[in-house]
Parts: C-alpha cells; structure tokens; sequence
C-alpha cells in the first residue's frame, strides 16, 4: 500500500479522540503515509504543498513532495521555524537542493516566525491558501495547548487542509 486515506468528521469528541491516536500508531506501526482530509477538503490537486522541516532533512517526506509536485505541476514550499541558534538555513539549503535534484518543479524556502512549528505552519498554509500539507509523526507536529500535548493532537486534527502523515524514520 502507498497511502491510506482517512476521512475526519466535522465535530465528534469521541471520534477526534479515537482518531488522532490511529493517524500517530498507524503511521508509527505500519510505515505508511496517510492523508487526513476533512469533510470540506479538497484533494482532487495538489498545486502548492507545504513542507516544513524541524531538526533533520525529512527524505521520505521529500521523495513524496517530489513525486506529487510532478504529478501535480505543484510548487513546494519548504518551511522552518525561527530559532536563535540559525540551524535552520544549512538544513533548509540541503532540503531545497534534494528536491531540486530530483525534480524541476518550482520550490520556495520559508523562515517563519513563531515558536511551535505546527502552529506556524498551518497559519502559513491558511494564508496561502495551500492545498496540502505534509508533516512527520513526532511531537514538533503536534499543535501548542494542554490538551493537545495530552491528546498528542498532530496538526491533522486543526488543519482545513488535506494532511499527510509520514513516518519520520526512513
């Protein structure tokens, strides 16, 4: 299987709950992306797709990036959170050489400002009107709040926009 597609209600408590532990355990245990769309999400193309990256070059998340920006004649943005140290801008480099080796779709790197990355990026995305976002499975994803930490709530759950989810190990 390439990808799992789950589809999320507008407002169920129970369902969300249940729902946003199966997007983090299936990703983790089966190593397979899974796209998250919501009842008034659109995933008929793909035209500008948001990558944002953390603390490694996010190679899965690349190749798939790549792969449907071809298909899709997308452009990719590739975003990073601002931080004190600036490790950020060899990481962003590396990544917009990858996907720029493997394909010639237009990409745009992006240092946004903001402390959580999942909070900075879906704000990014809405303001772009982005049509699909790809994250990892790890804790940097997951949306600023007591009970998202607790619920581990990934920006999926938030997002208007269609998600994947990919497994952050190779």
């Amino acid at each position: 299987m390439d990808l799992l597609i789950i589809g999320l209600s507008k407002f169920n408590l129970l369902h969300r709950v249940w729902s946003t532990v199966s997007i983090s355990r299936i990703v983790r245990r089966t190593n397979i992306p899974v796209l998250a769309v919501r009842s008034s999400g659109l995933v008929c193309h793909f035209k500008k797709i948001v990558l944002p990256v953390h603390d490694e070059v996010p190679m899965r998340r690349i190749r798939l990036a790549a792969a449907l920006g071809r298909h899709f004649k997308s452009t990719i943005y590739v975003l990073s959170v601002k931080n004190s140290a600036g490790h950020h801008l060899p990481l962003l480099s590396e990544t917009l050489q990858i996907i720029q080796s493997l394909t010639t779709i237009p990409v745009q790197s992006i240092i946004l400002e903001g402390k959580n990355l999942a909070k900075a990026t879906l704000d990014f995305s809405k303001k772009i009107n982005a049509d699909l976002i790809m994250v990892s499975s790890i804790k940097e994803f997951c949306l600023p709040g007591f009970w998202n930490k607790f619920t581990k709530k990934l920006l999926s759950y938030q997002s208007s926009i269609p998600v994947i989810t990919v497994d952050h190990k190779e």
